[in-house]
């Protein structure tokens, strides 16, 4: 047949040549397939037909060309009949001022302070609604010498033991804990069920980062254990498996508690340094705020601590203001590759 050949799309014969139709009805819509431009002797196009006859009297008109991307700032609205704004371009949503916690009593405040025996009358005075003694003896001390009626949200780790060990650790801070945090090894030996059956939220504390979190949240899982949360060092520069370990914690009902959401050491200089670049920042806005929005927006609680450069308990109370999507995929795309593909206990 040559140059032409047989078209199993119609009844008629359509050259080789005839890009546009064949472009048309390999891509074009349905009702469209056989659509054809049809010019004048000047080479303006004038109408549109198809190959089977029918034909359409006047051209097609013209849709508005869509307003740039780059024309549109963070939070503006969409012109009248234009349809709505891309995800990016959405005003951020507020953030949250405290999460559900499974096992309390009350919700868990979103932002609070990781006090020392050092800071910890400073943190009662400036009013933080969440305190995490650690784990620290002296400063669940200092935090039940500093309390007065008012009591916050209490968290603190205990190291070794159960019952006994939180019967010790609520006598130093004066009161009942909120929650009580314990290492994997706790877990392990089945100290939780001695914690929870004292009316206590039970969570799990990782000193490490997010991988070795993974692998205890799992070591956990697997063995029937529900942990009501997960504490570990955590900000944007975390490595990536960081998102699949907020996943499943969220799959699970299991809150995370970031402890150094500024940084520590070297970290905090980065991270700071790293704010600084960030689109859409409102001026004036400072990198604590920032980085504590990071973590709310996520549902994750942030507790700040003295190690996170030169922040006061204060940080803990000061009101978060939403950050744009954009700043927060910049800060999303800062996590270290880590290469990790763990698989996690999901059902």
């Amino acid at each position: 047949m040559g140059s032409r050949r047989a078209s199993t799309l119609q009844s008629g014969v359509v050259p080789e040549t005839d890009t546009e139709f064949r472009t048309r009805a390999l891509y074009g819509r349905n009702n469209k397939a056989h659509e054809k431009t049809v010019y004048n002797e000047d080479g303006i196009p004038v109408s549109t037909t198809n190959a089977t006859g029918s034909n359409y009297g006047a051209p097609a008109a013209r849709r508005a060309a869509p307003a740039a991307a780059a024309a549109l700032s963070v939070g503006s609205a969409p012109a009248s009949g234009a349809g709505p704004l891309p995800t990016a371009l959405l005003p951020p949503a507020p953030l949250a001022t405290s999460f559900p916690l499974s096992g309390a009593a009350k919700p868990v405040p979103a932002v609070g302070w990781a006090c020392t025996a050092g800071d910890a009358a400073a943190a009662v005075a400036a009013g933080v609604p969440l305190l995490d003694a650690q784990g620290d003896a002296a400063a669940e001390s200092a935090v039940g010498s500093a309390l007065a009626e008012a009591r916050p949200f209490l968290v603190s780790t205990l190291p070794e033991g159960g019952a006994e060990a939180l019967e010790a650790a609520q006598q130093r801070l004066g009161g009942s804990l909120d929650l009580a945090m314990l290492p994997p090894a706790s877990w392990a030996a089945g100290h939780a069920a001695s914690v929870a059956a004292a009316g206590v939220a039970v969570g799990l504390r990782c000193t490490g980062g997010p991988a070795e979190a993974v692998e205890a949240v799992n070591a956990v899982l697997a063995a029937g254990g529900s942990p009501a949360a997960l504490q570990l060092p955590l900000d944007p520069t975390s490595p990536k498996v960081q998102r699949m370990l907020v996943g499943l914690c969220k799959r699970r009902g299991i809150r995370i508690l970031a402890a150094s959401p500024l940084g520590a050491g070297a970290g905090c200089a980065r991270l700071k340094a790293l704010v600084g670049t960030l689109p859409d920042v409102a001026e004036g806005v400072g990198a604590a705020s920032v980085l504590l929005a990071w973590c709310v927006g996520r549902g994750i609680v942030a507790l700040p601590s003295s190690s996170g450069g030169d922040v006061a308990p204060e940080v803990a109370v000061a009101e978060l203001a939403p950050i744009a999507a954009t700043a927060r995929a910049a800060l999303d795309a800062a996590a270290e590759y880590d290469g990790l593909r763990a698989a996690a206990v999901t059902e």
